[in-house]
């Protein structure tokens, strides 16, 4: 089995009332999110244990041995779960001894999946906010069509662009402000604050109005109330870039869910 045979193959057994399964979930989101589970399964009857189920899948031996040799990238997900699975195209992929004892293992039997090894029970930590925004997010694109979804990003970013070239804008005049109470503070102290400008005589100018208390802590005072608006300025500038970025990721980006519905027999990248 190809990569997305298994995926198909997995979604089948997980499918119906009993099961809500998601695929490429991620452990959070923004700035949060460094790491995904190729699939993840909840149980939905109380009955059955509401067991929360993550799935690495394996196509090759090259990539099951690059996951050995990276065990936290599983962590970050598998920590949450209560069973985790490797899900492999073939049963050699994975040879005797090499399963860490926490993991199950599935392999394929015709066009199913079989367990082969057991995934035994863990003992899973809360889920935090950052993973249950992973989780919805996910929902959320698997469930609303593509082209709503592309609709209401482009929307997001457009909107998002113009608030960041917004925020520029008042960065960029409070820069100005700023630059201004430096010339002012320049001509009425007759000291110039450019590197190139600390000779003696601006020196001893500049020791002259640092011997007076009050004019020092008006000076100390005027410049800690520009350094906290170039602060707040540049956070901002921050955070929109960052939302920026994010959407873009996400128009440029195609998911595994709409992956399941291509032609059999392409391979996910590695």
């Amino acid at each position: 089995m190809n990569t997305h045979e298994i995926m198909i193959a997995l979604r089948e057994r997980y499918a119906g009332g009993d099961w809500a399964f998601l695929v490429e979930v991620p452990n959070g989101t923004g700035a949060a999110k460094s790491r995904s589970a190729d699939a993840i399964a909840m149980s939905l009857w109380p009955s059955r244990g509401l067991d929360l189920q993550g799935f690495e899948v394996k196509s090759s031996r090259a990539d099951w041995i690059k996951e050995l040799k990276e065990p936290g990238k599983a962590e970050a997900i598998c920590k949450f779960c209560d069973r985790w699975w490797i899900v492999v195209g073939d049963k050699k992929i994975v040879q005797p001894g090499e399963l860490p004892p926490t993991w199950g293992l599935m392999v394929p039997r015709g066009d199913k999946l079989v367990v082969e090894v057991d995934a035994p029970k863990l003992e899973s930590q809360p889920i935090t906010r950052a993973f249950l925004a992973g989780l919805f997010r996910r929902s959320m694109e698997q469930l609303v069509p593509k082209e709503q979804r592309q609709a209401f990003d482009m929307k997001e970013y457009q909107r998002g662009r113009k608030d960041g070239e917004e925020a520029g804008e008042r960065f960029k005049k409070a820069l100005d402000e700023y630059a201004a109470k430096v010339r002012d503070f320049e001509i009425k102290s007759g000291i110039r604050v450019d590197s190139g400008s600390w000779n003696l005589g601006n020196i001893s100018r500049f020791m002259g109005l640092l011997k007076d208390p009050e004019k020092r802590r008006n000076l100390r005072d005027r410049l800690e109330h520009e350094k906290l608006i170039i602060q707040n300025e540049a956070d901002s500038l921050k955070s929109w870039i960052s939302n920026l970025d994010e959407l873009e990721a996400r128009l440029n980006t195609s998911s595994l869910a709409e992956e399941a519905t291509a032609p059999a027999g392409e391979e996910r990248a590695a």
